[in-house]
């Protein structure tokens, strides 16, 4: 049997193939096929893998810019108001009488309250005051002559045409008195001394005083400051 099962697949494999009937259509005339062995593809190698390159990452930090400073400006002393100079009198202790007085008006005030404008003016010899103020509603002007005596270094006032005369020495230090004698109704001369008292370079006193008993006594007076 197993002899026979090998006899049979010999003579399949060796018998050439069968020949179609004529009477078939042309189509079906074709020999069979032959199948062909498939050819494996050639194995493709295998690319590289590419290797990834790293570029090292570089931190660039621009420049910056010169910077221009400007210097702080220097702070300017602000300007104090100034006198005019011959306003100004002098603070030596030999006090000029003629530059402290002169040079700009006076604005003054009894001790009633009355108001009063004193304009001393220099002179060659000298200065002069003119005193202008009102009494009983009219209007009234004063002049005071002022004149150094070099030789003697002394000063002489005479006001109002003689009605009180006096003398002094030199002004030095805050007080400047004079002593003299005034007209008094029916009694002869009296004697009275005028007193300057300087407190700054822009105010001062003056007083006309009595002598009662002892002691001296302001029975008239102002106060002037320059205007």
């Amino acid at each position: 049997m197993a002899a026979l099962s090998w006899l049979m697949l010999t003579l399949a494999s060796s018998a050439p193939p069968p020949t179609p009937p004529p009477d078939l259509p042309p189509v079906f005339r074709t020999a069979a096929p032959v199948i062909a062995t498939p050819t494996a593809a050639p194995s493709a190698s295998p690319s590289p893998t590419p290797r990834a390159v790293t570029t090292p990452l570089v931190w660039r930090f621009a420049t910056p810019a010169p910077v221009r400073t400007t210097p702080a400006a220097t702070p300017r002393p602000t300007p104090r108001p100034t006198v005019r100079p011959r306003d100004v009198p002098t603070t030596s202790r030999n006090r000029d009488a003629v530059r402290f007085l002169t040079g700009s008006a006076w604005a003054c005030t009894t001790l009633a309250g009355t108001p009063e404008k004193h304009e001393y003016v220099r002179t060659a010899v000298g200065f002069d005051l003119h005193n202008i103020f009102e009494m009983t509603n009219r209007r009234v002007e004063l002049d005071e002559h002022y004149r150094f005596n070099p030789n003697a270094q002394t000063w002489s006032v005479t006001l109002a045409n003689g009605a009180y005369v006096a003398t002094a020495a030199p002004w030095t230090g805050n007080i400047w008195t004079f002593n003299g004698t005034t007209q008094a109704d029916g009694n002869g001369r009296v004697t009275v001394r005028m007193v300057y008292q300087y407190f700054d370079d822009f105010v001062f006193r003056r007083d006309f005083q009595v002598l009662r008993g002892d002691a001296w006594m302001t029975y008239a007076a102002e106060t002037c400051t320059r205007s």
